[in-house]
């Protein structure tokens, strides 16, 4: 039985991942699993059952985690985030790029994932990891900005990563990270610019 790639599904709670050892290596097992299945089919053609034989994990075992292939997915976004934030953290702090350049040269090296929930229309999946794992960023901007301010920081890089990420595969991956980056630099400066012109006109 396929199950398909609904974007009702609720995306709280997509999977239930205890503090134990075991659950925590099957979880692993699984994603890892849908890394090989990506390789050659859509989301929609995985299965529980494809799933679990090539994790070598019981259905039972799975159930107890996840919902459907797709909350894979989702636990293997948020490893790949965390991944991003930890690596990025403990990078030379004068030596490191901007977080949304470290961010999309990460994840040009994992395209499959991005692939995955591009092609099922799941990628507020990414934005959703996004947003959850910059958190543990908090400390490093706690400086600049006061709690709401953060919050608000977090959806606009989650946003913004997941837009770029988003065109970036509607365009075929043509582009390398650095000109996603400068493009992404240049709509900011212009964004700013276009402000300031209406405000011109509106108050004169």
């Amino acid at each position: 039985m396929y199950h398909k790639c609904d974007v009702r599904h609720k995306i709280k709670n997509m999977y239930r991942i205890k503090n134990d050892k075991r659950v925590i290596d099957s979880a692993s097992f699984l994603s890892e699993a849908l890394y090989k299945c990506i390789q050659e089919k859509s989301m929609q053609e995985i299965t529980v059952s494809e799933l679990c034989s090539v994790a070598g994990v019981g259905r039972a075992t799975f159930y107890r985690i996840f919902d459907t292939p797709v909350d894979v997915l989702a636990y293997a976004s948020d490893l790949l985030c965390e991944r991003t934030i930890q690596d990025y953290t403990a990078a030379d702090l004068e030596n490191r790029d901007t977080f949304i350049l470290y961010s999309l040269k990460y994840w040009r090296q994992h395209y499959q994932i991005l692939e995955a929930m591009f092609k099922c229309n799941r990628m507020d999946i990414i934005r959703r990891s996004l947003e959850k794992t910059s958190r543990k960023l908090v400390p490093e901007v706690n400086k600049f900005f006061t709690p709401k301010e953060t919050d608000y920081l977090r959806a606009f890089a989650g946003g913004i990563i997941e837009s770029i990420l988003h065109t970036w595969l509607s365009h075929g991956k043509e582009d390398s990270p650095e000109e996603l980056y400068r493009i992404y630099k240049k709509i900011c400066a212009m964004a700013i610019d276009s402000d300031m012109l209406l405000k011109d006109i509106y108050t004169n």
